[in-house]
Parts: C-alpha cells; sequence; structure tokens
C-alpha cells in the first residue's frame, strides 16, 4: 500500500531551525534583563547618594517593571534594525510563505466584529464588501462571519438587527453571517470577544478579529489563513495599521501627521500593496478551553 501524501502542514518546516530560536531567544532575552538591571541599579546608587527611605523601594520596584518595558520595546527595535542592516530581513519572509500554494483551507476560520452603538449599516456595509472579496477567492466556505454587539441603546439593538437581516438577505448569508448581542456587557470589549471564545470558538481553528470600521481584502484574508494552517505553532498573526482616506473635516495638521505616521509604518512594514486595511489579528485557538457548540442566530 502506498503512503499517504503528506498534507501542506506536514511538509512545512519551521521558521526557523531549533538552535537558532533558542540562541536567538537567549540573546535577546539576556541583553534586556542585562540593561534592565544595569538602569535599576544606577537608580539605587541614585538613591543611595539622596540618603535610602523606605519609600525608595517601592520607586525601584515600579522602576524595573515600566523600565523593563522600555527596554523590551527597544531592543526590538534594535534586533530589527540589525537584520535589516545585514539585509537579511527574516522577518519579511512570511509574507512569502505561502507564495505559489492553492490548497483548498482543510480548516475552520472565524471572522470576528465586536461592536458598541456602531452605525449599523456602516458596519454591515463593511461586511458585505469583506464578504464578497473572499467570495471572490472561492474559499468562502472555511469562513463564518460573527457580529458581536454589546450595544445598550435598544434603538440602536433594532437598527443592528434589522441591518443584519437585511444583510443576510443580500447575500444568501444566514447560518454564516451570525448576530449575537450580550445581555451584559460585562468586561467591555475584552469580555465580548471572550464569551464568543468560550461559547463558539471551539469549532474554529483561529478568529480574525476586527474593529468596527475595519476593512480587508479577501485575498489578504486568504494568505494569512493559509499561514496559520501551515504553522500549526503560530499562536498569532498580525498586520500593520494603514489609514484610509480621511474625509475633508478630518485633514488637519495634526491627523495628517498621524496618517503619515500609520502610512510610514504599514510602508515598511512587510505586507502586500493591497492591504490598506487598520489593524486586523488572526488568533489561533486554545484546544483545551474552547468548547464546541452550535452558531448563534441572535
Amino acid at each position: 500500500m502506498d503512503a499517504p501524501e503528506p498534507t501542506p502542514r506536514d511538509a512545512t518546516r519551521p521558521f526557523f531551525g531549533h538552535f537558532w530560536r533558542w540562541l536567538r531567544r537567549l540573546v535577546f532575552f539576556s541583553s534586556t534583563l542585562l540593561v534592565n538591571l544595569a538602569a535599576c541599579l544606577w537608580m539605587a546608587d541614585l538613591f543611595w547618594r539622596m540618603v535610602f527611605q523606605r519609600s525608595h523601594c517601592l520607586l525601584l520596584a515600579v522602576f524595573l517593571v515600566l523600565n523593563g518595558l522600555l527596554v523590551l520595546g527597544s531592543f526590538h527595535a534594535v534586533f530589527g534594525a540589525f537584520d535589516t542592516l545585514r539585509g537579511r530581513r527574516r522577518a519579511a519572509r512570511i509574507t512569502r510563505l505561502t507564495d505559489g500554494l492553492t490548497f483548498q483551507l482543510a480548516r475552520r476560520f472565524a471572522i470576528v466584529m465586536p461592536i458598541y452603538n456602531e452605525d449599523s449599516v456602516r458596519v454591515c456595509a463593511r461586511i458585505e464588501a469583506i464578504y464578497r472579496s473572499l467570495q471572490a477567492t472561492g474559499q468562502l466556505s472555511a469562513f463564518d462571519f460573527f457580529l458581536l454587539s454589546d450595544t445598550r441603546d435598544l434603538n440602536l439593538w433594532v437598527l443592528e438587527e434589522t441591518a443584519w437581516t437585511n444583510l443576510c438577505r443580500r447575500l444568501d448569508g444566514f447560518g454564516r453571517i451570525c448576530y449575537r448581542r450580550r445581555e451584559t456587557n460585562e468586561n467591555h470589549r475584552a469580555g465580548n470577544i471572550g464569551d464568543f471564545v468560550r461559547t463558539w470558538g471551539g469549532a474554529y481553528e483561529a478568529m480574525l478579529v476586527l474593529n468596527a470600521d475595519s476593512l480587508m481584502d479577501g485575498a489578504d484574508i486568504l494568505k494569512m489563513a493559509r499561514v496559520m494552517e501551515l504553522y500549526p505553532r503560530l499562536g498569532i498573526l498580525q498586520t500593520p495599521p494603514r489609514s484610509l482616506p480621511a474625509p475633508r473635516a478630518q485633514r488637519k495638521p495634526p491627523a495628517r501627521v498621524a496618517r503619515a505616521a500609520l502610512g510610514w509604518m504599514g510602508w515598511r512594514a512587510p505586507v502586500t500593496r493591497r492591504q490598506r486595511w487598520p489593524r486586523l489579528v488572526l488568533r489561533r485557538r486554545l484546544q483545551l478551553q474552547l468548547p464546541r457548540c452550535g452558531r448563534p442566530t441572535r
């Protein structure tokens, strides 16, 4: 009997080898720890020269935590710049992991949009654009859409359900585009997503989290889903933020500076040229914590 052909997931190899992966982690975290400890010792010496008091212990503890976060972010930039100057740009390889691969997705993915007192017409228009874009890729069957409402205004709640019903009628999306409103918005946005994960997350390999004003091309979503499927140890895959054209009322100097900064970040980051949308995250589900349940209708 012939051996079965390996699946695309089995055929992939780790992004880095075992030795280099642990060496990079050791150098990175050791450098971060040493610099943070040196800064804390310098601060302790300064307090000692000022006649050390008990209150300085609390200040040192706070400084250790806050400075550690700053050092961690700084070394992310330093190590990234070092790789770039060496001409390696290893991180950019993630955009080419699925080049030339056209396999059908074997796992299911959820596209989740938490909303709170939003304009339901615009929200559903963005969902429709993403839906039709994914439909054009021929892989729509691997995705389900979830509108997770925390809206407190009863009038807006009625408008949301009306807009969702009209959207499903236009797209014949009943059973694929789902709407759910929580009775209590406990823990706000995090609680909204957490409730979805606990209730329906076990049926999906990963979830793609959108903001209410997010928009993304279906081909880019498909590329990210393929990367997640090929690399089962990958826990989170995130695109950089890109700003959409602002209306004339928002074209003020501070807003222009902010959009220019976001645009520069997006241009430097390894993304496709089609991708001009705000932040989007694809998170891996946790097998042991997510029960498999049915889909919501409300």
